[in-house]
């Protein structure tokens, strides 16, 4: 019920969006939630993925979420022995923050690191996302 009005107002993005530090401060964003670099990547490609998400079959869409969240998270996390970086979008809400916190909490060597961003981190944070992957080859010892 919610993908195709999302879509719809997703498509209202305007299509010159770009918002660089600047822009973000003037719209209120805490400088916190940029990337460690000290800048934010450009909205416009982010705006440009959405619009092709926004393109899905809804309704196939729904029954994958929907048959996702059937899956329990296995019981036996803490047994897991490897450094892991759990990354979490504040807005995002197919991966929700509290369950993203959860699954860091249930691994005996997680990091979690919380983004401003939504589902499409990669978009938003390139530079961080790669600096964490740095990171975690040298808690891996890779």
């Amino acid at each position: 019920m919610v993908g195709p009005p999302a879509a719809g107002l997703i498509n209202l993005l305007p299509r010159s969006m770009d918002a660089g530090r600047e822009a973000l401060g003037r719209a209120g964003v805490d400088p916190a939630y940029l990337d460690p670099t000290g800048s934010a990547a450009p909205m416009i490609t982010l705006a440009e993925v959405a619009r092709e998400f926004a393109r899905h079959d809804w309704t196939w869409f729904s029954r994958l979420v929907l048959a996702a969240a059937e899956h329990p998270t296995p019981d036996d996390l803490g047994s897991l022995r490897v450094p892991v970086t759990v990354v979490s979008g504040d807005l995002d809400t197919l991966a929700p923050p509290a369950d993203m916190a959860a699954l860091a909490a249930a691994l005996p060597d997680a990091r979690l690191v919380r983004l401003p961003g939504s589902h499409f981190l990669p978009l938003q944070f390139p530079d961080a996302l790669a600096g964490e992957l740095a990171a975690l080859a040298t808690r891996a010892q890779v």
